[in-house]
């Protein structure tokens, strides 16, 4: 059973993200992309987080099936809508506005994994 951030409540499971965070989200990205979202007020050290992130663009072509949306304000509605935990701030979101993944930034084996699991998704669909 999924764990509901500090302060959210109401929120019913199986989850999609809710039509107004999605819009927000997908602002300047294609209709039918995957979304990394690094929601920078929750990163602990944005340079390393900064760092992981060049390893992602590197490894794969960002704007064909693939967008980054940089969040720096801290809205509790937009953390309840990712259902963000307090250690993690990168979220994976596709185009059906499911919630893939949650990552620590900050945590390689944590980047590794996001982009072991953007490789399989990118491949199969």
């Amino acid at each position: 059973e999924a764990k509901l951030p500090a302060g959210c409540s109401g929120i019913k499971i199986p989850y999609f993200i809710s039509d107004s965070v999605y819009s927000f989200l997908k602002q300047g990205h294609e209709a039918d992309s995957l979304l990394i979202i690094l929601y920078e007020s929750k990163a602990k050290d944005v340079k390393a987080s900064e760092a992981q992130l060049i390893r992602v663009q590197e490894s794969f072509q960002m704007g064909s099936g693939l967008g980054l949306k940089r969040i720096s304000i801290d809205n509790k509605s937009i953390a309840c809508g990712l259902l963000l935990q307090s250690s993690l701030d990168l979220v994976l979101v596709d185009a059906k506005k499911r919630i893939r993944g949650q990552y620590n930034s900050n945590d390689r084996d944590e980047v590794d994994r996001l982009m072991t699991e953007l490789d399989i998704i990118l491949k199969r669909y």
